[in-house]
């Protein structure tokens, strides 16, 4: 070290990375905002001024964390995705289901038995669930081009769904996707303890079919059947017998057969 406190270059990279894998220890456990910085150069027995001669300060120090994880994990998903795409040259049409594996899987098989990326699974959890702007900013400016690409593939994926009914299936696939990564523990607490949310394999397995099949699900239907007219005070429903109703025609809906 330097007598200005700053490390000299041979020492560089070693502290730097024990800083990284320090703060990532941290953010995993519990999450941004309660990790302080006291509680990070703590643990990586360096002084606040290291982190801001290499990070800037908190946020930036998050940006670092996150990029070292995320970028092999975006690479992987873009090859995958565009397999998809080329698959869709031969079929016609893009599949909605190759299209959220090829999002979701590399995240979550990124190497699992490596200490290391379960920690950046359960800390990528908590960032998306995090309400918090700066890990939200960090978040979205790491995974933006990649999820702007996963959302359009999938969007011509689903042509017949509306804007809306889209917009409300892709927030239940989000949502899956951020519980898997992220699970409190609530559901075991519920179901006991055979539940083991770890297991990522079966995960995979009964998950990814389940946010398939509901993306792929038909359009929900409109509402096209009129609310009943409210009845004035004082009077009484009349109830038919199946006979009267039977005699009765019915009227014809316009709707498709």
């Amino acid at each position: 070290m330097s007598n200005r406190g700053r490390p000299r270059k041979s020492d560089s990279g070693r502290t730097k990375k024990r800083i990284l894998d320090s703060a990532e220890e941290l953010f995993a456990r519990h999450g941004f905002q309660k990790v302080s910085l006291r509680s990070i150069t703590s643990e990586a027995g360096v002084n606040v001024a290291l982190i801001n001669y290499y990070f800037g300060n908190k946020v930036g120090l998050l940006d670092a964390v996150l990029e070292r994880r995320a970028a092999p994990i975006n690479d992987h998903r873009n090859r995958l995705l565009d397999a998809c795409a080329e698959r869709a040259k031969v079929t016609g049409r893009l599949d909605a289901g190759e299209i959220i594996e090829a999002y979701t899987l590399p995240l979550l098989r990124s190497d699992t038995a490596d200490a290391s990326n379960r920690k950046m699974q359960h800390m990528i959890g908590l960032a998306y669930s995090d309400s918090s702007l700066e890990t939200g900013r960090a978040i979205h400016r790491i995974f933006r081009d990649v999820a702007r690409r996963f959302i359009a593939m999938l969007r011509e994926a689903c042509p017949e769904l509306s804007a809306q009914e889209f917009h409300w299936r892709l927030v239940c696939v989000f949502g899956g996707i951020t519980y898997l990564l992220a699970e409190p523990g609530r559901v075991r607490r519920l179901v006991g303890p055979e539940f083991d949310a770890s297991d990522k394999s079966a995960a995979i397995a009964c998950a990814m079919p389940f946010l398939a099949a509901g993306m792929s699900a038909p359009p929900a239907p409109t509402g096209s059947k009129r609310s009943a007219k409210p009845r004035r005070k004082g009077t009484r429903r009349v109830t038919k017998t199946p006979a009267e109703h039977a005699s009765k025609p019915t009227a014809r809906t316009g709707s498709p057969a």
